[in-house]
């Protein structure tokens, strides 16, 4: 007999993914495939390329600050207690507010964009945001570009301006 997966506050892989701390809530592993489940910490002005998942839905619960999410029909600002559905196929983004840093809840069905954080991840000592860096140089973002394309991660931009 299967058990309940209970993961408690605060626990969960941490990987730092880009400028972001993401902990594991629910693996690919786990879920035989179907479903991650993220927790992602972003700081102020974090943003994703513009990108879609032709293979992938994916959906943010905004836990505390707020993000601009970019996508087809425009800008939206999501606060603490939104949820944003993003099917497959749909060209998306998000940046941080200028007043963050934020917390979202991030899943991926099926469970591919797992593999694609942590291709790109490196494990993080402490469940805190990575140290400051600056922006990626040209041949890191290409390398990035063809980590996304073998995950379902395809790049169609750079990250949006901040507004």
């Amino acid at each position: 007999m299967s058990e309940p997966n209970i993961v408690p506050a605060g626990a969960g892989e941490a990987l730092w993914f880009l400028d972001t701390l993401m902990q594991v809530k629910l693996g690919a592993e786990s879920a035989r495939g179907t479903l991650a489940v993220f927790e992602q910490l972003a700081p102020a002005g974090s943003a994703t390329p513009m990108h879609r998942h032709d293979a992938t839905d994916e959906y943010f619960y905004v836990l505390s600050g707020a993000v601009a999410f970019h996508g087809p029909s425009g800008v939206r600002r999501c606060e603490a207690g939104t949820f944003v559905s993003v099917p497959r196929g749909t060209a998306h983004a998000f940046r941080v507010t200028d007043d963050g840093p934020a917390r979202l809840l991030v899943l991926s069905a099926p469970a591919t964009f797992e593999r694609f954080v942590r291709a790109v991840s490196a494990p993080a000592p402490s469940a805190t945001l990575p140290p400051a860096a600056a922006p990626p140089e040209p041949a890191v973002l290409a390398h990035l570009a063809a980590l996304g394309a073998q995950h379902d991660v395809i790049l169609l931009g750079p990250p949006p301006p901040a507004t």
